[in-house]
């Protein structure tokens, strides 16, 4: 499930954790409990994926490595 971005029109910008089947929902603001429209200032964050600043998917771990001189790919 993704973190998302709202904007509460007294309180500002804060973020809410909610499946993605319920992302154009409002949410109520946490300080005001007033329900705030979604607004996107990011990406929305998944939670489980693995980043680790890795360069590659982890998919990719188990294949076979070519040289970079290889012709076939």
């Amino acid at each position: 499930m993704p973190n998302y971005d709202y904007l509460c029109g007294d309180c500002g910008t804060f973020t809410a954790f909610k499946p993605i089947a319920r992302y154009q929902e409002p949410e109520p603001c946490p300080r005001c409990a007033v329900a705030a429209p979604r607004t996107i200032l990011t990406a929305p964050a998944v939670r489980g994926v693995s980043g680790g600043g890795e360069s590659k998917p982890a998919w990719l771990d188990g294949m076979k490595r070519h040289p970079s001189s290889c012709a076939c790919c």
